[in-house]
């Protein structure tokens, strides 16, 4: 047996692996020597039990295996355990197994591959995997979780990515295998799934079920909605008010829970719905020592400050929260614990409104202030008591929401049911007091299970659209403390049933595959807990006992052990101690657990007395109204004070808390059982919470406990060992006497049939007489019965010991003769080398010297040649540097006389081009300076005919009359002039505010659009389409406009001939003058001067019908009586008809008046004119983006000519002069586009309409078109100053009327078709200033040069119509 690897048994440690050096006394002594295990990473940092293990190795020991310390551990610690005489006499300790390749690096994936599996292998498994931060680890289906207490890189996107194709091959151990395995089972084969989550305190199984729902939900088609998110954050809502701090979790979940994860057809996550177990209501009122109460308590307390209408105070003010002996009561609470901010939230999301939120928080408020009610006794009355202080009572009972007296009342009295009557019986204060505790323990009961219903319906799907579900079980793992009370009962009879449900999926699984390896398994018994289970629920067990005896009024605890133990007696799972006769001993599948009975019967009965229910379901909050209703018979009477009887209904039969769950768990139980179960065993590895310690004393109590080692037991309590067939082979084949080379020429190409053939001869020969008892063959393996392979180890190392020595024996021989031959050799070498290095060393001197010789000569001539070249080399760089600086001189003449050349050549260009400019700006300027002058004449004219009653006074009395006798022959024509004005005034205001507008919104677009560059580019390709499209419809108005006007013309062309030919027939018919009512000189424009136009206007009306002046109204009486007497017609009729001859005239001439043009210039006077009137207010200023904008349009990409037009137009528009020294040049603008005249028509004139010596002009050929040139000029004369012309006498005046007349007939007088189509294509130019009204000259005369609006020239050499100013 020597060399073969085993585990030895220890009291601290359980099992060591060790090596057998020697074997004594057949084997019943062995001596062993210890070796090292895996160990963490950091030695420093590692805990005092890992250091003693690292020290162990090496170390020699002596296992007695009579000992009877050894015997108990191989019965109670291996995997097997036999009563059979022969299998316990060849008892031996447990192998290791051989762990090669990937193996080593990770040791055993899935333990159910490992070759010796017990015990000690799996815990060493576990223990190589921990320390190498793998904390997954399979057995069979089942995945083993071991708490790595340091969150490592195993749950990312990507890792969860991995497990998203339904197959666990090929994957690393992870618990996501069984989350995807769980969802694609419900998919695919449309059955129920549910994963069983278990361990004790600590071992992560909280943590566990939140990574597997996250994963689920990730599976799920819909993992972004709304309900997903409602589910995850359920989790930690249930913590806040389930979890506490004990001594082995800071985050220990005391309720079991179990959640419906609700999933459509398609596999949408649609909702879910949870159900709890066993919630330790006794941590409300008390907590061990180390321990605390639940988190919502120490998250209210945390921010109290919040909620003064709670009337909360410090931590230790509490007895419910500082009960237990910490070292420091007042200390903030954990991390662990949470924050009543994300609870508030949590709740929110649920749908829960802030309204029931402060219910709940006045709630948990009342339960603290409820435990700083004392009690003692009334009166001297020890059967009596009261309550000492009723400050916090009172303050319990409003935030509660009852009656001070109702809840004083059913806590101090308790009803007493005798038959059909009722006593009221006062209690004692120990019972008073653990009536009070008691309340508080149910009303945070009720409030837990409120919550829970609130969140099934908010998340929870009743309809048939939920079609499956993967249920998730996160319940307490199996319990055996020092003492153990009603709550480890009930946890462990859970943890029975779930035991017994995991063997028989075990079971099935061994079964399976024994008939995948054609294995006779008829014969073999396995091993159940339906006993123990029988113990606890059956007619005559555990909780049957308990509700008899709660029924009783006189039963207590030691009664009820009393009973059990004399019922069971006999059996032997039950044992009753003989020291503790409240206390009985239960033999479970994880081992003996003794359970104290005090306080059983209390927890087992509920001991809320129904007065307290009747007071609670009365309560103003509703939570606790509706909780306590539904427990509060329908028909109740009142009770008396006093000990007097009254008959009362018997009240109902009550369901006990153990019958309760004995119900659920049976319930929860069948819907397992309907579903595929997937297992989930969560180990701790430590109770320091340590990265760097693995117990193996708490990991075997765990695993026992979590039924792992059981399950294997069973699973392997036929057949515990197996081999596979090409394993066998190469291990045993030397017992039989076959060579090495046949042994290393099997691999596993072999057939398998051929392997398995080899197999049964070989095992047939080395276990002669054997049957199917002993082992069996199977397709792939050959499995062993216990005891067996552990023989054919020793056989085999027995056989390799035999061979070692013999080939020791050899080898050593060998080896001698091998050493003096070597030696011999060596000696003979050695003796050649000296006498060689003797040689070499005299040749080598002799060397060395003539080396030194031939280095002194050649330094000698190298330091010669060294000095030569230096000098020559010095002499060659100075005629270099002294040729490079002449070069750079010669070149630097160079480059300045070029500079100088090019200096003086664009000096000459650029004053070329500056003589020219000044040329041509005085040209510009006494331009300007002739339409300013012109300009002002014009102003001095209308503002003499401004002033009618001035200039009437002093007319002659002549000029009077004549006046008065021409007015009724006017009227007709002025009241036509004047609406055909109005109407163009009217119409040109109207294009122009429709185009004001428009540009204004095109701006308001262009600035909301600046840092949108691309949308920016698109709308400007827009406005440029629109614009082409708006002037193709401007051009086609004109052309439509001029197709009207030729029609009119024509129209009034053949009026014109025919009435030629009447006025020529009248005429000849009555003897008047052939001039009389002729109008055939208008057709042709005047031929002289604006001024001779306009004086030869300024007659009479009947003078304008024709190129010279008509006669006066009494030279046409002359000719009427001339003409009466030479046709013998009557002078009357005469007289008619030359008065109807000048109407129709007039009127002909008032008609050709209304075809007139409408332009550019209209268009902006009309806006110069609204502005002036009603001045605008600025909506920018000269820094702000349009003024930025356009003046970079000016300047058209020229950064000097910005900076120059900048400050040139803040000068102007604050006052300063146009052209001064600063600004010598003034400003012109050329090539002006539409939407910058637009610009200047906002931005410009709105602030040049202040200044009276500022003239702008307009130079345009259409007002949308694509050359426009803006020039700005001075006047002579300041804001209300005189100018040249204006206070001379002009002799030239005509009255208002006439004057308005000629005004208006010198711009819409004689025009043809041929001028007006012309002038809508020739170029205009408009010239606007601000000025003053002037009092004109008291002086006429007829010849006055034209004045008013604008004026219009028709010269054919000048094709440019001036419209000058309006008065402001």
């Amino acid at each position: 047996m020597e060399g073969v690897r085993v585990f030895v048994p220890d009291s601290g440690h359980v099992w060591l692996p060790a090596v057998i050096s020697q074997s004594e006394a057949g084997g019943a002594r062995l001596h062993v020597r210890l070796e090292p295990v895996v160990g963490p990473a950091d030695s420093a940092g590692a805990a005092p039990s890992e250091s003693e293990l690292a020290e162990l190795a090496g170390a020699e020991r002596v296992v007695e295996m009579d000992d009877a310390l050894v015997r108990q551990a191989l019965e109670s610690r291996h995997t097997t355990v036999s009563n059979d005489a022969e299998a316990a006499a060849a008892r031996s300790l447990p192998l290791q197994n051989v762990m090669d390749g990937a193996k080593r690096s990770t040791g055993f994936e899935d333990m159910i591959t490992i070759d010796h599996l017990h015990e000690a292998s799996i815990l060493y498994n576990l223990r190589h995997r921990f320390f190498l931060k793998l904390p997954y680890t399979y057995t069979g289906k089942i995945c083993i979780a071991v708490n790595p207490y340091q969150w490592l890189n195993l749950y990312d996107k990507e890792i969860m990515a991995r497990f998203r194709d339904g197959k666990r091959e090929g994957k690393e151990p992870h618990v996501y295998a069984v989350s995807m395995e769980a969802f694609f089972n419900m998919r695919h084969r449309a059955e129920n799934q549910s994963i069983l989550v278990s361990g004790e305190s600590g071992a992560g199984k909280t943590e566990t079920t939140k990574i597997v729902m996250s994963h689920l939900a990730a599976l799920a088609e819909n993992s972004n909605s709304k309900v997903i998110q409602q589910i995850i954050q359920a989790n930690p809502l249930l913590e806040s008010f389930g979890n506490a701090k004990t001594v082995r979790n800071d985050n220990s979940s005391r309720f079991g829970k179990f959640t419906e994860l609700q999933f459509s057809s398609d596999g949408r996550l649609i909702g879910a719905f949870s159900r709890t177990y066993l919630l330790e209501k006794s941590r409300v009122t008390t907590q061990a020592d180390g321990e605390r109460n639940f988190h919502i308590f120490y998250q209210l307390l945390k921010q109290r400050e919040q909620f003064p209408e709670l009337e909360l105070t410090a931590f230790d003010a509490f007895s419910y929260v500082s009960g237990s002996s910490r070292e420091d009561s007042t200390a903030a609470p954990l991390d662990e614990e949470g924050d009543l901010t994300r609870t508030c939230a949590a709740l929110e999301l649920i749908g829960i409104e802030s309204a029931v939120q402060k219910d709940i928080l006045r709630i948990l408020a009342g339960v603290l202030h409820l435990g700083e009610t004392t009690f003692a006794v009334r009166n001297g009355d020890v059967d009596a008591s009261q309550i000492v202080d009723m400050k916090p009572f009172t303050t319990a009972c409003r935030l509660l929401g009852v009656e001070v007296e109702a809840l004083e009342r059913a806590v101090c009295y308790r009803n007493v049911h005798v038959g059909r009557e009722v006593f009221s019986k006062p209690m004692t204060r120990d019972q008073a007091t653990d009536c009070r505790d008691a309340l508080a323990k149910s009303v945070y009961s009720k409030l837990f299970s409120w919550l829970v219903e609130q969140i099934n319906e908010t998340i929870g799907v009743k309809t048939k659209e939920a079609s499956s579900f993967i249920g998730i079980l996160d319940i307490f793992g199996f319990e055996h403390f020092e003492k153990n009370s009603f709550e480890q009962f009930c946890i462990n009879y859970a943890n029975e049933k779930l035991q017994q449900k995991f063997v028989q999926d075990v079971l099935k699984t061994v079964q399976i595959e024994y008939e995948e390896e054609n294995i006779t398994w008829s014969h073999i018994q396995f091993a159940d807990n339906q006993d123990v289970l029988n113990l606890i629920e059956g007619r005559l067990g555990v909780i049957s006992f308990l509700n008899e005896e709660s029924l009783l009024a006189t039963g207590t605890d030691a009664a009820f052990a009393s009973k059990l133990g004399a019922v069971m007696e006999n059996n032997p799972l039950l044992e009753t101690p003989r020291l503790n006769q409240c206390a009985f001993s239960i033999y479970h599948y994880a081992g003996k657990v003794t359970y104290d009975a005090s306080g059983f019967l209390d927890k087992h009965r509920d001991a809320t007395l129904p007065d307290i229910k009747q007071c609670l379901s009365t309560s103003s909050v509703q939570i606790l109204s509706q909780s306590f209703k539904d427990e509060v018979p329908a028909s109740t009477g009142t009770l008396s004070r006093t000990a007097s009887r009254k008959k009362m209904t018997a009240q109902p039969k009550r369901t006990t808390v153990g019958t309760q769950f004995k119900e659920s768990l049976s319930q929860l139980m069948e819907k397992i059982n309907l579903t595929e179960v997937h297992y989930v065993r969560c180990l701790k590895p430590n109770a320091l919470k340590s990265a760097n310690c693995f117990s193996h004393g708490d990991i075997v109590n765990q695993l026992r406990c979590a039924g792992v080692i059981e399950a294997i037991r069973v699973s392997r309590s036929a057949y515990p060992s197996r081999v596979p067939h090409l394993e066998c082979m190469k291990k045993f084949g030397v017992l039989t006497g076959a060579s090495v080379p046949q042994l290393v020429q099997l691999s596993a190409d072999c057939d398998p049939d051929d392997l398995r053939t080899k197999c049964e001869d070989l095992m047939a020969k080395l276990l002669p007489g054997r049957n199917i008892h002993d082992y069996q063959v199977g397709l792939t393996r050959v499995y062993f019965r216990e005891g067996i392979l552990e023989k054919l180890e020793t056989m085999r190392a027995q056989a390799l010991r035999k061979y070692a020595i013999l080939l020791q024996k050899t080898v050593r021989g060998f080896v001698i003769r091998r050493r003096f031959l070597r030696q011999k050799k060596l000696v003979v070498i050695i003796q050649k080398h000296w006498r060689r290095h003797v040689l070499r060393n005299r040749f080598l001197r002799l060397k060395l010297g003539m080396i030194r010789l031939q280095a002194h000569v050649r330094g000698y001539q190298a330091r010669t040649a060294y000095r030569t070249m230096k000098f020559d080399h010095y002499i060659i760089r100075f005629q270099a540097i002294c040729r490079a600086f002449m070069v750079r001189r010669r070149y630097a003449k160079q480059i300045l006389a070029v500079k100088r050349i090019q200096s003086f050549w664009r000096f000459w260009l650029i004053r070329r081009v500056f003589l020219r400019k000044m040329e041509k700006e005085k040209k510009y300027k006494a331009l300007g300076s002739k339409v300013a002058q012109l300009q002002m004449k014009l102003d001095q004219k209308q503002s003499m005919k401004a002033s009618p009653s001035a200039s009437g006074t002093k007319m002659r009395t002549s000029d009077v009359q004549a006046i008065h006798a021409g007015v009724n022959g006017r009227n007709s024509l002025q009241l036509n002039n004047r609406g055909s004005a109005a109407g163009i005034f009217d119409e040109s205001h109207e294009v122009i505010t429709a185009l004001h507008e428009e540009n204004q919104r095109l701006h308001q677009q262009l600035d909301q659009q600046e840092d949108e560059v691309q949308k920016l580019k698109a709308e400007i390709r827009n406005l440029r389409n629109w614009q082409k499209s708006k002037e193709v419809d401007e051009k086609v108005q004109k052309i439509a406009h001029r197709d009207q006007e030729n029609k009119d013309l024509t129209y009034l062309y053949t009026l014109e001939t025919e009435y030629e030919k009447l006025r020529a027939f009248v005429c000849e018919s009555m003897g008047l003058p052939i001039e009389t009512g002729s109008i055939t000189g208008g057709l042709q424009p005047p031929a002289s001067s604006s001024s001779t136009s306009l004086s030869s206007s300024a007659g009479p009306p009947s003078s304008r019908t024709g190129p010279s002046s008509q006669p006066s109204e009494r030279s046409l009486s002359v000719a009427a009586s001339a003409a009466a007497a030479k046709s013998g017609i009557s002078e009357q009729k005469v007289s008619e008809a030359q008065s109807l001859l000048l109407k129709c005239a007039g009127r002909l001439n008032n008609a050709k008046t209304k075809t007139n043009s409408k332009g550019s210039a209209r268009r902006v006077k009309d806006h110069w004119e609204e502005i002036r009137n009603f001045p605008p207010p600025m909506h920018y200023s000269l820094g702000s983006v349009p003024w930025k904008r356009l003046l970079t349009d000016w300047a058209q990409g020229n950064p000097k000519k910005l900076d120059y037009m900048t400050r040139w137009l803040k000068n102007v528009l604050d006052g300063g002069p146009i052209v001064s020294d600063t600004f010598p040049m003034g400003v012109e603008l050329k090539y002006v586009t539409p939407m910058m005249l637009d610009g200047f028509m906002q931005l410009v004139i709105p602030k040049l309409a202040e200044r009276p010596d500022i003239q702008v002009h307009v130079h345009t050929k259409e007002f949308i078109g694509t050359s426009m040139r803006i020039t700005l000029s001075p006047l002579d004369g300041g804001r209300g100053g005189s100018r040249p012309g204006a206070s001379a006498a002009n002799p030239l005046r005509t009255s208002p009327h006439e004057n308005d007349d000629i005004h208006r007939l010198s711009m819409l007088a004689n025009q043809s078709p041929m001028t007006s189509s012309s002038r809508l294509s020739s170029a205009s130019t408009l010239s606007i200033s601000s000025t003053e009204p002037h009092t004109p000259s008291s002086t006429t005369s007829q010849h006055r040069p034209s004045s008013g609006f604008f004026r219009s020239s028709r010269n054919s050499s000048d094709n440019r119509s001036s419209f000058f100013q309006s008065k402001k």
